[in-house]
Formats: C-alpha cells, sequence, structure tokens
C-alpha cells in the first residue's frame, strides 16, 4: 500500500520524498502496542507515591506543601499570598462549598474557613480580575507530577487566574503512580467525567531569547 503514495515530484528529490512517506506511512499502521511502563517504584507505598509527586511537580514549577488540617491549610493559604506579595483576596467557586463525590468534607471545611474565619475567601465565579482562585483536583499522577481537574468545578476556574491554589484533600488515595492508573479510575462507571483537564504546570515559553519564561504561552 506504502508503494502507490506518488508525490509528484520527479528526479532524485521526487524519489526521496516517496521513500520517506512509505516509510511514515507504513509506521502509521503499526498495531503492536507500545511497551508497558514501569512504574512499580512509584507505587511502593502511598507515602512514596506522594514523595515520587511532590517531587516531579516541584520540578514542574509547582509549590507543594502539605497540611494536616484545613485551618492549617488556611495558614499556609495566607502565608504563600503574603511570601508572593499578592492581595489577601481567594476566589472560590460556589461548588467548593458543597459537599458532593467530588468535593470531599475537608474541601469544604477549608473553603468555609477562608470565607469566614480569613477575610481572603470570595465566593464566586472566576473572573478576569482574580489574581488567585481555589479549586479542587480529583487526581494527581506520580509519574509527571500533574494534577487532574474533571468538570465538577467551572473550567476557567483553573486557566483563567495566574495563581491557582489546587487542593488534594486525601492526597494518600487521590495520588496515583501514572497516567494510565488514572485513566483506569477515571474510566470506571461511576466516576467517568465528562470532560478531564491534565495541568503539568503553570504555561511556559522559551520563545523569547531562549529563556523559559513562566506564566505566559508560547
Amino acid at each position: 500500500m506504502a508503494d502507490s503514495i506518488k508525490t509528484g515530484e520527479t528526479g532524485e528529490n521526487g524519489a526521496a520524498r516517496e521513500r520517506i512517506l512509505a516509510r511514515l506511512y507504513a509506521g502509521a499502521f503499526v498495531s503492536d502496542a507500545p511497551p508497558a511502563r514501569d512504574t512499580t517504584h512509584l507505587a511502593v507505598s502511598p507515602a512514596a507515591t506522594w514523595e515520587a509527586f511532590a517531587a516531579r511537580a516541584t520540578a514542574n514549577a509547582f509549590d507543594v506543601q502539605r497540611a494536616e488540617s484545613p485551618e492549617a491549610a488556611r495558614l499556609l493559604i495566607e502565608a504563600w499570598l503574603r511570601r508572593h506579595n499578592l492581595p489577601q483576596r481567594v476566589r472560590i467557586p460556589p461548588a467548593m462549598l458543597q459537599e458532593s463525590p467530588a468535593i470531599s468534607a475537608a474541601t469544604v471545611a477549608l473553603a468555609q474557613s477562608l470565607c469566614h474565619d480569613s477575610s481572603a475567601g470570595e465566593v464566586g465565579e472566576v473572573t478576569a480580575d482574580d489574581l488567585t482562585a481555589l479549586t479542587c483536583a480529583q487526581l494527581a499522577i506520580a509519574e509527571s507530577g500533574s494534577v487532574v481537574h474533571t468538570g465538577e468545578i467551572a473550567h476557567a476556574t483553573h486557566f483563567l487566574p495566574p495563581n491557582v491554589i489546587v487542593l488534594l484533600p486525601h492526597a494518600a488515595t487521590q495520588v496515583v503512580a501514572s497516567l494510565d492508573n488514572a485513566l483506569e479510575l477515571l474510566a470506571a462507571p461511576s466516576n467517568s467525567p465528562r470532560l478531564m483537564n491534565i495541568v503539568s504546570g503553570p504555561s511556559r515559553t522559551g520563545d523569547i531569547d531562549l529563556s523559559v519564561q513562566l506564566g505566559i504561552h508560547g
């Protein structure tokens, strides 16, 4: 089948082009699945999986911190805002104040604490004027240092503000070793999301003077 490719060119250039296209065309129909990645070292224990995720996410330019309670998490958020010279103001989507299969009681408790025990929390859908927003991830992937968002919280919350604080209220069970593990969990009928975003750090580009710049698109 690949031998039938004709480019219309003649001579040496045309023959070379046809050989290249033939190899590409043949490779497009290889049915053998790629070898499975070995991620067993990431799944030795929940603690090891978490440590692997934290290390990879930090390398991706996430700021990863652990809190033992909603109150401790609120204090960490306030300190993070001060450290980065940001206003003590965090946009909280209304969905995060209502417990559901995707929104845990711990997430609701933190959102309420930001609203009632601090002046930082402001409830409402995210707008272009918000500098920081709060959201939660359904899963995290140790292999790539990524967080997985599904459709429970408005899509714009994860991408519109320059700063997004992502909660993993049950890190021991929410952090999986690999993308394959994450897709297996989300493929279950009880979990199947209507959309999914996998975020592996802030947007970046190296187009400007070959220097990586965070927070902008290339």
